[in-house]
Order: structure tokens, then C-alpha cells, then sequence
């Protein structure tokens, strides 16, 4: 890691590209086989990746395209996903990891839904700077300074 750039933990607002294809006049949206039962949503954390997955996986070609979305936006989402037979969030899978032996090489970087929206949840600490933030007597005190 570059000493400009610090780490976060993901939040609602941690913007993220999808695979979709608009071409049918509704979203439709890429999906991964994990194994026999299991689908993915392949999610990834810069648009460079995404593209990239198009690209190799040759997707462009079919009417696919990247969508930003937030976090947020997905975590509303995934009760659809998983009406829609979704079960798992792929983060930043690559194409290699399709194929005959995905299922052991693709588990490494999948979570359940429900796992993907507990890791963008808003933590106690951070609900604590926000009721900090918000108190009057916090904005006084700034106010003085």
C-alpha cells in the first residue's frame, strides 16, 4: 500500500461495478456458478477489474457492461438477488476462477449475501462518531475554536 492512500473499512457508501446487460429493455444482471446449487454476483472494488472480467471472459461482445453502484445500493438489492436465486457475493473474482475446478478456487472469495451486508454495516464506533458528530454540544465546541 502507497504511504498516500489509507485503508478503510467498507461502509454503505464503498462504491463498487457490476456486470449488467440493458440490452433486453430491463437490467439483467451477470451471475457466476459457484457449484450445482450455488450462484454468485460477482461484485469488484475498481471499474478496471470489471472490465477487465468483459474483456477476458469475452462478455462485451453479448451486451454486457459495467454499472457502478454503492453499497447501499446493493445491500437494498439483495433481497431481489436472492428471489432471483442468488445465494453468494463473488468480490473481485477473476475469470480463471470459472472453469472446471471454480468451486475450490472461487470459494475464496465469496460471502453470503447476509455476510456481505453485515461487512458494510454501520459499526459502534462509527454510530458513536455519528452521535458525536451530530450533538449540539459537539457543534458548540467546534463553533468555539
Amino acid at each position: 500500500m502507497s504511504g498516500n492512500r489509507v485503508a478503510r473499512l467498507p461502509d454503505l457508501t464503498t462504491v463498487y461495478w457490476l456486470i449488467e446487460n440493458t440490452g433486453t429493455g430491463r437490467p439483467e444482471f451477470f451471475t457466476v456458478g459457484i457449484d450445482a446449487g450455488r450462484t454468485a454476483l460477482p461484485v469488484f472494488s475498481f471499474p478496471e477489474e470489471a472490465e477487465m472480467f468483459l474483456k477476458l471472459d469475452g462478455l462485451e461482445r453479448e451486451g454486457w457492461r459495467t454499472v457502478e453502484s454503492t453499497a447501499g445500493e446493493l445491500v437494498a438489492r439483495l433481497a431481489g438477488y436472492h428471489r432471483a436465486g442468488v445465494d453468494l457475493v463473488a468480490l473481485d473474482p477473476l475469470p480463471e476462477m470459472m472453469g472446471p475446478k471454480f468451486d475450490t478456487t472461487i470459494a475464496l472469495v465469496t460471502l453470503s449475501l447476509r455476510g456481505f451486508a453485515a461487512r458494510h454495516a454501520v459499526r459502534p464506533e462509527q454510530e458513536l462518531r455519528v452521535a458525536r458528530a451530530t450533538s449540539p454540544r459537539h457543534r458548540t465546541s467546534e463553533k468555539s475554536r
